[in-house]
């Protein structure tokens, strides 16, 4: 299964388990910490085993001056 689809179907059934206890606050604090972690933390395989943001900073090195 890929990144992306995993990411999409993780989320949607956070959102939908939180949405459903009625706290929608608390659901968009859970996605952005999930969505933080995700993209600052997690190894990706297509990367080079190293993060998102990681592999962009090294992509673009001069737009994080």
């Amino acid at each position: 299964m890929s990144d992306t689809i995993q990411a999409k179907m993780v989320s949607d059934a956070l959102l939908m388990a939180l949405w459903r206890r009625g706290n929608l606050q608390e659901v968009r604090d859970m996605t952005a910490d999930w969505l933080h972690r995700y993209n600052h933390h997690r190894p990706h395989e297509a990367l080079g085993r190293i993060p998102p943001v990681e592999y962009r900073v090294k992509l673009f090195p001069n737009l994080y001056c």
